[in-house]
Formats: C-alpha cells, sequence, structure tokens
C-alpha cells in the first residue's frame, strides 16, 4: 500500500513536502481524494489543508501583487479612481465594458461574503468591504478562510454553519 500521503512514523517532512509539490501538478488536484480513499486516509485528514497550498500561495501572490501595482499607481496618478472608472463606462468603450464586467464581479464577491456570514452585520460590512476592496480584500479574506476551514471547501464556500447541515 502507498503511504505517499500519510503522515507519521518520522516522514512528516517528505509527506508536507510532496504536499507542496504536488499542490503545483494539476493532475494531483483531481485525482488526490480518490487516492486518499484508496489507500486508507480520512478524507478529515485531507481537509487539514494540505491540498490548499497550492491556492493559499496564490492568493497571496494576489494579494502582494495587486499592493504593489496599486501603491505605484496611486504615486503616478493619485487616488483619483472613481471618475475615470464611472468615465469609461459612461463613454460607452471597451475600457469601460471592461469596468462593467469587473463591478459585476465586485458585485457577486461582496454578495457571497454577505451571503457567506447569513448577512449578519459583519458579514453585510465585510461585503460592502469586498466590493470596495476588490482582490486586495478577497485574497486576504480567502487565504485566512481558508486557513481557518483547514482545507474544508465545503466549509470555505458556504461558511462553518451552512456546511454543517
Amino acid at each position: 500500500m502507498n503511504d505517499r500521503y500519510r503522515k507519521g512514523g518520522g516522514r512528516d517532512w517528505a509527506f508536507a513536502l510532496t504536499a507542496a509539490k504536488d499542490a503545483f501538478e494539476p493532475s494531483g488536484w483531481l485525482s488526490r481524494p480518490a487516492a486518499l480513499y484508496s489507500q486508507g486516509t480520512s478524507m478529515a485528514h485531507a481537509r487539514e489543508g494540505y491540498d490548499m497550498v497550492g491556492f493559499r500561495v496564490f492568493m497571496a501572490a494576489l494579494f502582494v501583487s495587486i499592493l504593489v501595482y496599486t501603491a505605484i499607481t496611486i504615486s503616478n496618478h493619485g487616488w483619483n479612481l472613481i471618475p475615470i472608472f464611472f468615465g469609461d463606462m459612461r463613454a460607452m468603450t471597451w475600457p469601460g465594458q471592461f469596468n462593467f464586467d469587473f463591478m459585476g464581479f465586485l458585485l457577486l464577491s461582496g454578495f457571497w461574503v454577505s451571503w457567506r456570514h447569513q448577512f449578519s452585520p459583519i458579514g453585510l460590512l465585510l461585503g460592502l468591504i469586498a466590493i470596495f476592496g476588490g482582490i486586495f480584500f478577497l485574497s486576504l479574506y480567502l487565504f485566512v478562510t481558508s486557513t481557518l476551514s483547514k482545507g474544508n471547501v465545503q466549509e470555505l464556500l458556504m461558511g462553518k454553519s451552512r456546511a454543517s447541515h
């Protein structure tokens, strides 16, 4: 029996390295849950976050990239985003179409974050921050929630209370 995904027996470091390496191999993303079952490893063990390494690295990269890009843009052009953003939409140009499409994603993001928190006051506040914070907020939010959910995708997407039902 292949013990590639098992922890213990002095192989913790090897397990961590294998999980980190496999996080960047697309074929591993789809086949890993079935492989874990066939090797007798429980899904609870699989949900400890090992499968989320690649996702978290991507979220961290997005967070740092948008932080640097935004800082450079602000230093070169100031904080005057709103008139430019809506001006392009008002002009009915391709940049305006892209901004309108992007605004839809921002609204969807805010709605999802609020829904995930069952439209509680903190959920509504986080949803509003998601709308105005964009990927700067969402990458940090998903990094933190994927860590707190220990890789449980159901909990990550639906929130703890909905995922437990």
